[in-house]
């Protein structure tokens, strides 16, 4: 998955892609890629709950229970079987209403994740920029807000797809411009911060910490082609370091933007 936000706005891709639950790159590792799409479940799961309908809150407790004890006991053949068929058996009402909870919970999310980075660069942009970024702001805040999911996809496609010129412009200049880049660098801080407080990363514990360094490091320089190269390192899936970085960034997106 690029995680360069901006690069996707207009077509909303990232939108479709989760929806479809559909990778977007081969995975390197078959058993960590299928664990992690059960885990991203299960957290999902975990906030719908929140807000779901109390009749079907049984029904939901015991489909998270399935896809824990699979992720924890069963052979990828198994846990592949779940993800594919897992809606096959269940109550027809309990499945469109899950489904509709989860198709709004990947659009809120994108919308939480493209509003977070508009607040980050907001302040650097000059004023007439600053203005045109503050409408699309309040544009995707307005669908945030609404809660029947087809109205919600189509105010934010609008406001996708309203993106005055010049400001879909400067944020596809290449190189791309220095507060969009400190941007990502941050959050790859916040992103790394996750990985290395919240999750076993044993294997690659040292790796994490030093890259920590480097994005800290560039965040402080004012090198622009520093600051690049460690962004561009993030898009980097040859390695199996890279294609980890890679597999659990949704994961990151879930827990910080996930509602």
């Amino acid at each position: 998955m690029n995680i360069f936000i901006f690069q996707i706005l207009m077509v909303l891709l990232i939108v479709k892609e989760k929806i479809a639950e559909i990778p977007p790159t081969p995975p390197v590792d078959e058993v960590e890629h299928t664990n992690s799409r059960l885990q991203h479940y299960i957290m999902r799961f975990d906030i719908i709950a929140k807000s779901f309908k109390e009749e079907y809150l049984p029904e939901l407790q015991k489909l998270k229970s399935v896809f824990q004890t699979t992720l924890d006991k069963d052979s990828v053949k198994e846990k592949l079987s779940l993800l594919d068929t897992y809606t096959d058996k269940l109550n027809s009402g309990f499945v469109d209403y899950l489904q509709t909870e989860l198709d709004k919970q990947y659009v809120n999310e994108d919308i939480l994740i493209h509003r977070w980075y508009v607040q980050e660069i907001l302040p650097e942009l000059s004023d007439n920029l600053k203005k045109e970024a503050q409408i699309f702001l309040d544009k995707i805040q307005e669908a945030h807000k609404i809660h029947n999911l087809d109205e919600k996809f189509e105010l934010y496609t609008k406001a996708a797809e309203s993106i005055a010129e010049d400001l879909w412009d400067y944020l596809n200049e290449n190189p791309e411009p220095p507060p969009v880049l400190n941007a990502h660098l941050k959050f790859f801080q916040e992103y790394i911060g996750y990985l290395l407080k919240e999750r076993i990363v044993d294997t690659f514990e040292n790796e994490l910490k030093n890259l920590l360094k480097e994005v800290e490091a560039a965040l402080a320089s004012n090198d622009n082609v520093e600051k690049l190269r460690v962004v561009d390192f993030f898009d980097e899936v040859s390695t199996k370091f890279g294609s980890f970085l890679n597999e659990k960034v949704i994961e990151f997106e879930i827990y910080k933007f996930g509602e």
